[in-house]
């Protein structure tokens, strides 16, 4: 059967073929980001014009040829023919304004257009009918990819949008992994499936296919970490931003959308241009040079867009800034997790929403040693709270946890800060104040803190098996 399809293809390929010809590189134009998943990398783009400075671009090599469609072929063919010779391919005669799409070859294309001079800058392609199957379209294309390294998040794009579209290629994406990063997948996937703690994870996820642009930052490696988390919530929640984002910015068009490039993503993460001016002229220069957007030609919609950017008044994220945002958070993780029972298997919403004793006040923590009550409904007094002992947590967590600063490229180590006991004195005590029970089991109200630190000292200075001394001396005056 797999045989019989082959040859099949390859008949129709061979029916299809128009011949091979020079075409100048304005003329060619890539296809939709949606349909050719090889997203645009700059980086090796600059790999390849290096290869050009050293050792030529080849472009006679019929390896490096690159695969185009056409139509109205007969016109354009036999106004080609003429001169042509068996030693070069003769050039394709086509109007100034006319554009044919290429299926592969796009990287080696952009580095051409910065290698070669503008009186020389063609390259040779292989013209099929534009009536080619599309099943033919996607094996020539898969002919070139199948040779290709593609990035984790491409990879996982398009095995989610042929697993969403029951399509058997998500196998093939899948076996483009590492066993190890399969293994991460298929474990999100399962703690994702039916009304798993995960699902919401995924489906926000799912929600970014629209945004090639967006993938190239994705690190399959991260999703052990994420899964450990155990706050799927707050995860999704920041994935969903992303998305409203970018939509806003796209607004909301699919074709702005799957226009959406690596690079532009990369110049716009982590700004924020309603309130910083510099940041605002940094995107209003990139769109004048068309460093952003660069496939968006119309200026009525590229001027749509910088409108759009110029009235974010947070800063734009993307999976890279949610990638190293999930690093600050985990240390705050395990505070919360310490604060909850040791035998709650859930995510950490659900382990405070179990612990909430429903009071209908809701305690404002103004200051860190001042509160004041309101009264909320239980459901809104517990989010509030909620939200309030992680902001606790963000605040404490180096002398909470130890956790010490990220190291600094080319500087010394940071030291480990001391963990302060008072902090988690205090994180009990304004959990319980918020309404969740349980607490004093896990931090007894009934021990200070500066009791518990003197004792600590105490038994660090006179080791237990060769000192005794009364516990209780060191809480009295």
């Amino acid at each position: 059967m797999e045989e019989d399809q082959e040859r099949r293809l390859h008949k129709e390929k061979v029916e299809k073929y128009r011949g091979t010809f020079k075409i100048w590189l304005q003329h060619l134009l890539a296809e939709d980001e949606g349909i050719n998943p090889r997203q645009t990398d700059p980086k090796n783009v600059a790999r390849l014009l290096k290869i050009y400075q050293i050792d030529g671009c080849h472009r006679l090599d019929p390896q490096h040829y690159v695969p185009v469609v056409i139509e109205d072929e007969r016109t354009y063919l036999t106004q080609s023919s003429s001169g042509s010779s068996s030693e070069s391919p003769p050039f394709l005669q086509i109007d100034d304004d006319r554009k044919l799409k290429y299926l592969h070859g796009h990287h080696r294309l952009q580095a051409a257009k910065l290698f070669l001079s503008p009186a020389d800058a063609w390259w040779t392609a292989n013209l099929y009918s534009e009536d080619l199957s599309e099943e033919n379209k996607c094996a020539i294309r898969e002919d070139f990819l199948a040779a290709s390294n593609f990035c984790d998040g491409d990879i996982y794009r398009h095995f989610r949008r042929c697993s969403l579209g029951n399509d058997p290629k998500a196998k093939t994406w899948l076996a483009r992994l590492s066993e190890s990063k399969r293994r991460d997948v298929l474990q999100l996937h399962k703690a994702a499936g039916k009304d798993g703690h995960m699902r919401r994870f995924r489906d926000s996820l799912d929600s970014l296919l629209a945004f090639p642009g967006l993938w190239q930052a994705l690190h399959i490696g991260a999703f052990h970490r994420l899964l450990t988390l155990r706050c799927p919530e707050e995860l999704a929640h920041y994935v969903s931003h992303i998305q409203a984002v970018w939509g806003y910015i796209c607004d909301h068009d699919q074709a702005i959308e799957s226009r959406l490039d690596a690079p532009t993503v990369e110049r716009l993460q982590g700004r924020c241009p309603y309130y910083s001016l510099e940041d605002s002229h940094e995107i209003e220069l990139a769109m004048a040079h068309r460093k952003i957007f660069p496939s968006v030609l119309s200026q009525h919609v590229r001027t749509g867009i910088l409108g759009r950017l110029r009235n974010i008044k947070h800063l734009i994220p993307s999976l890279h800034t949610f990638l190293e945002d999930t690093k600050y958070i985990e240390p705050c993780v395990q505070i919360m997790k310490n604060i909850l029972p040791k035998t709650h298997q859930g995510t950490v919403l659900e382990g405070f929403t179990k612990l909430h004793n429903g009071q209908e006040t809701f305690h404002e923590q103004t200051t860190e040693a001042h509160i004041q009550a309101t009264h909320e409904p239980a459901n809104i007094a517990h989010w509030k709270s909620y939200r309030q002992l992680w902001l606790f947590a963000f605040r404490h967590f180096p002398e909470m946890t130890g956790s010490p600063p990220r190291k600094d490229i080319g500087k010394p180590r940071p030291s480990r800060p001391c963990i302060e006991h008072t902090w988690w004195h205090k994180i009990a005590s304004l959990a319980q104040t918020f309404g969740y029970r349980n607490i004093s089991t896990l931090f007894p109200q009934s021990e200070d803190a500066d009791t518990r630190m003197t004792q600590q000292f105490l038994h660090h200075i006179r080791p237990t098996q060769y000192y005794q001394f009364d516990e209780g001396a060191a809480g009295r005056d």
